[in-house]
């Protein structure tokens, strides 16, 4: 019941700013009651505090920040708001508005020595990084660089994924697996758990496995669901593989 969109069109400034548009969104109060807000179009600015700002506190670098739309039913004024919470119920809403619905969320760091949100562009549940120079973004997040574990024990490398890459409330991740070009055969793989067999396994394969021959490139794009540790698990054989998170499904 919610509709998304982080913005086709960037804000103004993009750093501190996040855009909100969506056909309609339903709202919910403390008590349960709902409410519909059609042609929600707003911008969060979260150098500022109060509807359109941040709830409370100041930006700072290192934290996720969660993205609400928020109603007004004295005024009937539809606006948005950015927390540092990811539950409703611990929000603090501005005078006025009782009616709340989380419609995403976006980690704020320094990263190539510029300090901003990821660049992204959401729709619906879907979340996807935007790579543009200049920006936080200019890459896509690295998870692993390099050979680590073994591709036919196989051992498995947990890599903290929930709350670092993506945020706490997403439900499945996309990641971009690559190989090398001219750096000899290689393999990499990537699971939501480590119960998954080896590279070669007929029975439990990994769901996620690409590799490429001697002088050939190779990548893809995976997805699974985020299982309980909140963790992901990956294995490869080359010391120039990537694991890069590419985007994310948000739990809405």
């Amino acid at each position: 019941n919610v509709a998304t969109v982080f913005g086709d069109t960037a804000p103004s400034t993009p750093n501190s700013q996040i855009k909100i548009a969506a056909d309609e969104v339903v709202l919910e109060d403390g008590s349960g009651n709902s409410t519909r807000s059609a042609s929600v179009a707003c911008t969060i600015d979260f150098t500022t505090n109060g509807a359109g700002g941040l709830d409370t506190s100041s930006l700072a670098a290192g934290n996720w920040y969660f993205m609400f739309v928020i109603f007004n039913p004295s005024t009937n004024a539809t606006s948005c708001l950015g927390s540092l919470q990811s539950s409703i119920g611990s929000v603090t809403l501005p005078s006025g508005y009782t009616f709340a619905a989380r419609v995403g969320g976006n980690s704020y760091l320094t990263r190539n020595a510029i300090t901003g949100f990821y660049r992204i562009v959401q729709y619906g549940r879907h979340a996807t990084i935007i790579v543009a120079t200049s920006t936080p973004t200019n890459n896509l997040p690295n998870l692993a660089v390099g050979s680590e574990g073994s591709i036919s024990v196989p051992t498995w490398v947990a890599k903290p994924i929930a709350g670092i890459q993506i945020p706490v409330t997403a439900s499945r991740v996309d990641l971009v697996m690559s190989t090398p070009i001219g750096t000899g055969t290689s393999l990499i793989m990537a699971a939501p758990n480590n119960g998954y067999g080896a590279y070669s396994s007929t029975t439990n394969p990994a769901p996620c496995v690409t590799g490429a021959p001697n002088g050939v490139g190779n990548s893809q794009i995976c997805s699974f669901n985020i299982e309980g540790s909140g963790d992901i698990y990956t294995a490869n054989n080359n010391n120039n593989a990537l694991l890069q998170v590419a985007g994310w499904e948000d739990n809405l």
